[in-house]
């Protein structure tokens, strides 16, 4: 089968969704024709084809504090989201049988339209979450709609009429997470709490600093990038002196894991299931 993948941010942003679209598209390589779509670089020796799209993007701007602008997709963002799609669906060859699109709102709205004309199958994956956006996306109605828990599957059958809901949890590859994983050594006391998110608002890391420096013994060690970087540095020093860490590391990650004694993650309500 072909088969695309529409994701913006891969190739510039490591996160969540865009490891699993490396991980997905590599998987359906072996037996289908895969084409990633996004707007930065290429991952060295990729198994399926990648089409990096040009988009001029300041890829420091904050995410708007403005809800209603969000909420109509006019932030600086979403805009640069539309620009990348309808270049993709420009380049998209015709005889696409199934488009996977990563970001939500005019991303599926584009690739909805695209796709009835072109009588190509589409799959958005409930990444971002019981809210707005996959209300949204859910409006849409594409072909399927994968929900990583039961809780979202729920919810997304009763916010949406007819579309078809599918419960795939996040995996975990055990070649790479498992019990043999040599722990790094650190010099942190014990016990070691690991919280590995970007570093946003929505992920709520601060909350996390401060639960942690209200206990008698313990450490911190954060994991990850993002536009708070020096403000939850400094919050972290502050607050816990000797016990802090913040570290930027990928290819790595599961010995980070095997090393500590407690994973948190608090984000806010809507999210979905953090592939951490």
């Amino acid at each position: 089968m072909k088969i695309a993948f529409i994701s913006f941010y891969s190739g510039h942003v490591p996160r969540g969704v865009e490891v699993l679209v490396h991980e997905l598209a590599s998987r359906f390589a072996k037996n289908n024709e895969v084409t990633v779509f996004q707007a930065g670089p290429a991952k060295t020796n990729a198994k399926y084809k990648t089409v990096e799209i040009s988009v001029d993007v300041d890829w420091k701007h904050p995410e708007t504090k403005n809800q209603a602008s969000r909420r109509l997709g006019l932030d600086y963002w979403s805009l640069k989201v539309m620009e990348f799609t309808k270049k993709v669906l420009d380049e998209l060859d015709k005889d696409t049988e199934i488009i996977f699109c990563l970001n939500g709102e005019w991303a599926v709205f584009l690739c909805r339209l695209w796709s009835w004309k072109h009588k190509a199958k589409l799959v958005v994956g409930g990444f971002s979450g019981p809210g707005w956006t996959d209300r949204l996306n859910l409006f849409f109605h594409p072909d399927a709609f994968v929900a990583l828990t039961d809780f979202q599957k729920k919810w997304a059958q009763k916010n949406s009429i007819g579309v078809r809901v599918e419960k795939i949890p996040n995996g975990v590859d055990v070649s790479v997470f498992n019990p043999d994983v040599k722990p790094i050594k650190t010099n942190l006391p014990r016990p070691i709490f690991l919280c590995v998110a970007a570093f946003e608002n929505n992920k709520q890391i601060d909350k996390t600093i401060k639960a942690v420096a209200g206990l008698e013994k313990g450490s911190l060690l954060l994991i990850g990038v993002g536009s708070l970087e020096n403000e939850l540095t400094e919050l972290g020093k502050n607050l816990l002196p000797g016990r802090f860490k913040i570290e930027k590391v990928f290819e790595e990650r599961a010995s980070y894991y095997a090393t500590c004694d407690v994973f948190t993650m608090t984000p806010i309500s809507a999210e979905s299931f953090g592939m951490v």
